[in-house]
């Protein structure tokens, strides 16, 4: 399958799982003075340095009893690839993607690669288990 049927297929089922998620267009561009201007999230520094994922948004989540009733926004981002994509160390870019996805999940939010369905209700915590 390739990545935009998987895109397709996953933000089908972020809807009906209720997961707001928004593309995250990023690159350059040269303005009017000449001067390089990066736009998209992660895109602070050298492109090589930082990448995050092609889609954002957050994930409804019930919280702990503190919080009874509340449902509460958790930060997701979810990186879209075709259904044969293996993850390989030496890839520079899904290297600082995984390290974008580390730095969501150490802070509790939902991040990962997905191609699939079924990868990205892992990622929300929502797999079958």
């Amino acid at each position: 399958m390739k990545e935009s049927a998987t895109t397709s297929h996953i933000r089908l089922d972020a809807a009906y799982q209720g997961v707001i998620l928004l593309r995250n267009n990023s690159g350059g561009y040269y303005n009017d003075q000449g001067r390089f201007v990066r736009y998209g999230l992660g895109s602070f520094t050298d492109k090589d340095e930082k990448a995050s994922s092609d889609y954002i948004g957050y994930t409804p989540t019930f919280i702990t009893p503190q919080m009874v009733g509340m449902i509460l926004p958790v930060f997701t981002a979810v990186e879209m690839k075709p259904s044969d994509w293996k993850f390989y160390q030496k890839d520079k870019r899904a290297l600082c993607q995984k390290n974008f996805h580390d730095m969501i999940t150490s802070a509790n939010g939902f991040a990962g690669f997905a191609t699939n369905v079924d990868d990205f209700r892992r990622i929300i915590g929502r797999d079958k288990r």
